[in-house]
């Protein structure tokens, strides 16, 4: 998703801005800013929101091995054309 977002910036200087301007306008509503106020206070919706975000650090060992295997053969694949 940064990826998207940084995508997305380069080609229009003021999307971060917009952006933020955006997140700020959507905190000052009471209702949604509690709601983000109590995720932050729940522990476990916390830690489900921070490996939702980490992405790839949060497959176990052996999807990771997986994903390393596919990546070296797609590789080779890529070389042999």
């Amino acid at each position: 998703m940064s990826a998207k977002i940084r995508k997305k910036h380069e080609l229009d200087a003021g999307y971060r801005q917009r952006i933020s301007a955006g997140v700020k306008e959507r905190l000052k509503d009471p209702a949604v800013r509690e709601r983000v106020l109590e995720a932050c206070r729940d522990p476990v919706r916390r830690a489900k929101i921070s490996a939702s975000r980490k992405g790839r650090n949060n497959m176990s060992e052996a999807l990771l091995e997986r994903v390393s295997r596919a990546k070296s053969k797609l590789a080779k694949d890529i070389c042999m054309i």
